[in-house]
C-alpha cells in the first residue's frame, strides 16, 4: 500500500500529463489553485485577470482552475505549464501580478523568480 504523500505525487503527475494531452495546441497551460483557501485570497479575481488578459491579447495559452494545487498557505497559487511539459507554480498572486505574469512570462518566456514557489517537471 502506498501512502498518501505517494498517492498525491502520482495524482500530480497523471494530472501534469493529462493536461498536456488534453490541449497539445497550446503553448502554456494555465492552472489557478480554486480550492477554498485560493478562493477567499483572491484567486476567482486573479483567474478573471488572466482569461480576460490572455484573450485579449491572443495568447496561445489555455487558462483553467483547479482545485487545491500541491500545497497550502501560498494562496492563490497559479501553474503554468509550457508545450515542453515543464512547469513553474508561483504564489501569492495578485491580479497586478497576474499582469506581470502574462507580461514577462506567457509573452517572453520570462519566469519570475521572486514570484516562484517551485520550478521543475
Amino acid at each position: 500500500m502506498k501512502t498518501v504523500e505517494e498517492l498525491n505525487q502520482l495524482r500530480t503527475k497523471a494530472r501534469n500529463k493529462m493536461e498536456m494531452r488534453l490541449d497539445d495546441g497550446h503553448d502554456y497551460f494555465v492552472v489557478v489553485a480554486m480550492g477554498t483557501a485560493g478562493i477567499a485570497a483572491g484567486a476567482r479575481n486573479v483567474l478573471l485577470k488572466l482569461v480576460e488578459k490572455v484573450h485579449e491579447l491572443k495568447i496561445n495559452a489555455l487558462v483553467t482552475q483547479d482545485g487545491q494545487i500541491e500545497v497550502t498557505g501560498q494562496e492563490p497559487l497559479v501553474k503554468i505549464v509550457d508545450s515542453t511539459g515543464n512547469q513553474v507554480i508561483y504564489k501569492k498572486v495578485d491580479v497586478a501580478m497576474a499582469e506581470e505574469i502574462i507580461a514577462k512570462h506567457l509573452q517572453n518566456n520570462q519566469v519570475i523568480e521572486e514570484y516562484l514557489l517551485q520550478e521543475g517537471q
